[in-house]
């Protein structure tokens, strides 16, 4: 099986936008890959968590749950 990018569109609000990397922007168009097989939300909660998130990490994402 393939490691295909999956494009997806991500829309932070209620202020979760302030826990990004400054501008904050409210929309991201993202290419989301799976570890060796179909990237599922597994995948983008990491993805957010190691690129986007800046700050209190703690507000957005608990171990593996958000």
């Amino acid at each position: 099986m393939s490691n295909v990018g999956v494009p997806i569109t991500v829309e932070f609000g209620g202020g979760t936008e302030l826990l990004l990397a400054p501008p904050h922007a409210k929309v991201h168009a993202l290419t989301i890959s799976g570890d060796g097989g179909a990237p599922d939300m597994r995948a983008l909660v990491q993805y957010i968590r190691r690129h986007l998130i800046q700050e209190r990490e703690e507000l957005f994402v608990e171990g593996d749950h958000v």
